[in-house]
């Protein structure tokens, strides 16, 4: 069987990462590891009026300062303010079905 998850990716935060783009994908376009040249969110959230937010999944690690930091960059130069929410893999796994609200950190860029 052929390995779909990137080797320094656990299995546990590349499920939740699935279900999450599964969630998404009903009420928006979404991408998953769109490389923006100086990071790869989990999750690129689009409507029809563009990029509207990022996700990252939280595993092992949570969202770091380097990254926010890089994220924030990112964002002035290219003159856009869009929101980056950090959702728990556990979480994540522990719901039944779609939840009707998503328990997240939300940080603004």
């Amino acid at each position: 069987m052929k390995q779909k998850y990137r080797s320094e990716e656990t299995y546990k935060h590349y499920l939740a990462k699935r279900i999450l783009n599964n969630w998404l994908s009903q009420s928006f376009i979404v991408r998953e590891e769109e490389n923006f040249i100086f990071f790869k969110p989990d999750l690129s959230v689009y409507t029809e009026d563009g990029l509207n937010s990022f996700y990252e999944v939280e595993y092992k690690n949570g969202m770091t300062g380097r990254k926010l930091n890089i994220m924030m960059y990112w964002a002035y130069i290219n003159d856009i303010h869009i929101p980056v929410y950090e959702v728990s893999s556990d979480w994540i796994l522990n719901q039944c079905r779609k939840p009707k609200k998503i328990i997240c950190i939300k940080y603004q860029l």
